[in-house]
């Protein structure tokens, strides 16, 4: 994952109905109070990619004063990728503004 983290963010892994599944809930995620660029996501439990491979989940960002810029799955120590969040998307973080408006904000001279 890459973010700026000033904050907390938490995720938590759904079924395809959007019900939390169980041992990968935010309260049993392991909290990321620090930027970086490739930060682990980690639960209380190990995640196992491969019991989830024939399976539709999704992933429930719970973020507070960070910004998420992109994420990714991969099977722990390799270095493939298995989804990611695209350039275009909107990730808005508490204040309300999303990463892409403040850094457009910073790039535009004055009028």
């Amino acid at each position: 994952m890459n973010a700026d983290v000033r904050g907390e963010l938490r995720a938590e892994l759904l079924d395809s109905e959007g019900r939390v599944l169980p041992g990968y809930s935010t309260t049993e995620c392991v909290p990321i109070r620090t930027d970086g660029i490739r930060q682990m996501v980690r639960w209380n439990r190990v995640f196992q990619l491969d019991r989830f491979r024939d399976r539709a989940v999704r992933l429930r960002f719970h973020i507070r004063e960070a910004d998420l810029y992109a994420f990714w799955f991969q099977p722990h120590g390799g270095m493939g990728s298995a989804a990611f969040l695209p350039p275009n998307s909107r990730v808005t973080n508490p204040r309300g503004v999303s990463a892409q408006d403040r850094n457009r904000q910073q790039e535009s001279p004055p009028s």
